[in-house]
């Protein structure tokens, strides 16, 4: 797997909460060890960007973990990144 920034993780995990996901589905998803996954996620709720569900069990997107997914693209839009899998991160690589 290669090195990936925080920001590109923080945006893998944001979209696979878009329509509710199990901390197991964001795990595979965002290719996240569980631990790692646990700290984003304490970090995501408290910045509220994803909320939890206790009844389902299940993490959901907030408007703005929304927000924050709409501001990544428009930032890959400006720096014409046309290729979705290209992430913001790997144009400041040398």
């Amino acid at each position: 797997m290669k090195y990936r920034e925080h920001v590109d993780i923080v945006k893998a995990i944001l979209e696979t909460t878009r329509s509710g996901a199990s901390k197991t589905q964001i795990m595979y998803k965002a290719f996240l060890s569980y631990k790692l996954l646990i700290n984003y996620l304490q970090i995501l709720q408290d910045k509220g960007l994803v909320k939890y569900n206790k009844k389902t069990q299940h993490y959901k997107l907030t408007k703005k973990g929304d927000q924050f997914i709409e501001y990544y693209k428009k930032i890959a839009e400006l720096l014409d990144m046309d290729n979705n899998d290209v992430e913001i991160s790997q144009l400041f690589r040398t």
